[in-house]
């Protein structure tokens, strides 16, 4: 199972260096561009998450990611699969 703490720290790499904050608390249904992520960095993340995991992530799926949740959700039901 993918855990919010495992999408967190993945979340903080994809960041780059330095503290975040923003990755703290409740931030797993705040939407990306609440957090300072981007498209190119949502995109970033589900190439790591793909490599790291081996969980596919197409353009579909990555359009719909707005929030941590989403990517929690998709991994966990593509894992599962």
């Amino acid at each position: 199972m993918f855990t919010a703490d495992a999408l967190r720290e993945i979340m903080k790499a994809c960041a780059g260096p330095g503290e975040h904050p923003e990755f703290e608390g409740d931030f797993i249904d705040a939407p990306y561009e609440e957090l300072g992520f981007d498209s190119l960095a949502v995109l970033q993340l589900a190439t790591r998450i793909q490599q790291d995991l081996g969980v596919p992530f197409p353009d579909s799926a990555v359009a719909e990611m707005v929030t941590p949740r989403n990517v929690l959700n998709y991994v966990n039901t593509q894992m599962a699969a």
